[in-house]
């Protein structure tokens, strides 16, 4: 694995958008006001990464983001995947955020993600053809730590803390298996606990999204194919994998008949978000503890790819794809369903598949693809 500097690629500034709601502010004399986050203001640029992702999968039309890192300084990491498996830095400079270093990493599979490590460094968990695998990223090589066990990882999360890497893990077909769920050390790589996902579940049953909750434990998001077609149901355990939440699921929950298009996220206080599609929108359903608490409608129409926390206290930030026209990052009220400005980033069609923002909540990241580009990272504040 080599890491190699790269010249600034091709960089597409883009105007700033004003919110609705009140955003980030600057002080008399240019300095900014340090006060609680609030919802994104402005889009600080855009910067085209397709030439440092390089090709496509040989079975893929594009170049995949598969996860994206803000950490609070203002860089961000785009995860690509395609003939090579990549880590692009991307820098906030003055006239615009550009590319910096790009890590060659090992063919892993579509599963990998990206943490923040308990030592504030870049966690990525992930699967290759031998199994699961931690890499640690910062000064240097990235530091390998075989996981022990098999199967694919389907997805991961880390504890409050970083010390914990919760991950999803396929069965292997020949070995009769059910899907599982692990823990691991994230320090040594050392597996400290394994549960099934629970009771009640089709057998072909995988947790495809975990989430983290925030007094440690994980909450599973699970395509449950009871009835033929994939179905979504969620379920909750505790930091030692016992249930907390049995598996439910979401669309019969909120009173649904028909299968939808979920989008799921954890909001700052642990409680879940769930859009489900509707005839001219979305629902935006609120669980806490496995029970419904609300349900409203948001005028979202559109694949919605990823719904985060923040960037402050009861609001959660989309990658929204506003229904075939050009991407963005949004805020959401899940209570009320109010809709902040809609940051545009790109002027043709594409998709974010993936958004994050820093921990302080001050800026936030998405990547995925626009018009001909297959891979644009997108800097928010």
């Amino acid at each position: 694995m080599t890491a190699t500097r790269h010249r600034p690629a091709l960089l597409a500034l883009l105007p700033a958008a004003a919110l609705v709601l009140a955003g980030c502010t600057a002080a008399p004399g240019g300095t900014a006001t340090a006060a609680a986050p609030e919802p994104f203001d402005e889009v600080l640029g855009t910067v085209d990464l397709g030439a440092l992702a390089g090709a496509p999968h040989p079975d893929l039309s594009r170049v995949q983001v598969l996860d994206v890192a803000a950490l609070p300084d203002g860089r961000a990491y785009v995860l690509t995947w395609g003939e090579a498996v990549r880590l692009v830095e991307v820098l906030p400079g003055d006239d615009g955020p550009e590319a910096g270093e790009v890590v060659d990493l090992p063919a892993l599979h579509r599963g990998a993600a990206l943490h923040r490590g308990a030592d504030g460094g870049l966690l990525l968990a992930g699967s290759d053809g031998e199994g699961p695998v931690l890499l640690t990223i910062g000064d240097g090589e990235p530091a390998e730590r075989r996981v022990a066990g098999t199967g694919a990882v389907l997805a991961s999360a880390t504890s409050p803390d970083g010390g914990t890497v919760y991950l999803s893990l396929a069965p292997v077909e020949e070995q009769g298996a059910v899907a599982r769920l692990v823990t691991v050390d994230a320090a040594t790589g050392e597996v400290t606990g394994e549960a099934p996902l629970g009771d009640g579940l089709d057998p072909r049953a995988r947790a495809y999204q975990l989430l983290p909750r925030p007094d440690g434990g994980v909450v599973a998001v699970i395509s449950n194919p009871v009835t033929g077609g994939a179905r979504d149901w969620v379920a909750e355990y505790d930091a030692g994998l016992e249930p907390v939440v049995a598996p439910f699921g979401v669309v019969a929950a909120i009173g649904a008949t028909e299968y939808t298009e979920v989008s799921v996220g954890a909001a700052g206080d642990g409680d879940l978000v769930v859009l489900t599609e509707v005839r001219d929108g979305r629902q935006v359903s609120v669980f806490s503890g496995g029970d419904l608490v609300s349900t409203v409608d948001a005028d979202l129409t559109g694949p919605v790819e990823a719904v985060v926390a923040g960037p402050s206290a009861g609001l959660v930030t989309l990658s929204w794809g506003r229904g075939g026209a050009d991407p963005v990052v949004v805020t959401l009220d899940p209570a009320t369903g109010e809709l902040g400005e809609p940051l545009a980033s790109c002027e043709g069609l594409g998709g974010y598949a993936a958004l994050d923002l820093a921990a302080d909540g001050t800026s936030g990241v998405a990547a995925g693809s626009c018009g001909d580009s297959d891979v644009v990272a997108v800097l928010v504040g």
